[in-house]
């Protein structure tokens, strides 16, 4: 055991899926159906077999002779996962990881419903938490992160009689109150939007993930899941920029014209 080489697992996300490819997006991160199906087609023709993701959490060390192993994560609970993303991922022998946000699930008619939650968990998908209500957890107070962790894993395990064991932060934010508050609820792993931690921080209580996006090349992906120390890097350099952004704007500017920005690229490009 003592000389065995380690690997990590590489963790993707995505969002939503588009149709048709022209449709704009606000945010930048619904990807065309047949983007996400090349991606996943790669995937498998490069031999990437799906992690479990039990064992992920109670037992990360993963040998080089396990192969190559991927988490395909997904954030919010869109629609598209259930009519377009998981079957895709059936075809081709994946299943996902689906953080959702519990209070838009039955009310809004672009995201899941409690039956269809239900279908994906007893198919084999693995359903976790993207808090209640998506408010960014850290600008909450401590009662209210409690409150919001706490009605998410309930609610889940009551629709799927399974409880959740990890949580992806809305919008990447978190600090270590989030960390603390969500340990004693009894989560076991927080998965973020950092894109060097999938290389540094997967060993600890933090997780972080190659974020999808539209527009995203072939070759961007490749690095991405590879975890290419060129990639990984400028797309940290990315993520200290937003966040320096983020402090001289705040939080609420800076969404409204993160927002803008994306929904300009995409009308763009049509």
């Amino acid at each position: 055991m003592g000389d065995e080489q380690m690997s990590t697992v590489s963790i993707i996300t995505y969002h939503g899926l588009s149709l048709p490819k022209n449709e704009a997006d606000e945010n930048g991160y619904n990807i065309p159906v047949e983007d996400f199906e090349r991606q996943i087609r790669w995937l498998k023709e490069k031999g990437y077999v799906n992690a479990s993701f039990t064992s992920y959490l109670h037992d990360r060390r993963v040998t080089a002779e396990q192969g190559k192993k991927v988490l395909i994560t997904f954030d919010d609970g869109e629609k598209s996962n259930f009519t377009h993303a998981c079957p895709l991922l059936e075809q081709y022998g994946y299943l996902a990881v689906l953080f959702i946000t519990t209070g838009i699930v039955q009310t809004n008619r672009e995201f899941l419903s409690w039956h269809q939650v239900k279908q994906l968990s007893d198919r084999g998908h693995v359903i976790q938490s993207h808090g209640h209500t998506h408010r960014f957890l850290s600008s909450m107070e401590d009662e209210e992160i409690f409150c919001e962790l706490r009605l998410s894993r309930d609610l889940i395990e009551r629709y799927t009689g399974k409880r959740p064991e990890a949580f992806s932060c809305p919008g990447g934010r978190y600090d270590r109150r989030v960390m603390r508050i969500a340990r004693e609820l009894g989560y076991r792993k927080m998965f973020t939007s950092r894109p060097m931690s999938a290389l540094f921080l997967q060993q600890g209580y933090a997780a972080g993930r190659t974020m999808i996006h539209q527009g995203m090349g072939d070759s961007a992906f490749a690095a991405g899941v590879r975890g290419d120390a060129w990639y990984l890097l400028s797309q940290n350099v990315t993520y200290m920029m937003k966040g320096i952004a983020r402090s001289f704007v705040g939080e609420n500017r800076y969404q409204q014209l993160f927002n803008m920005y994306h929904l300009w690229r995409s009308m763009g490009k049509k």
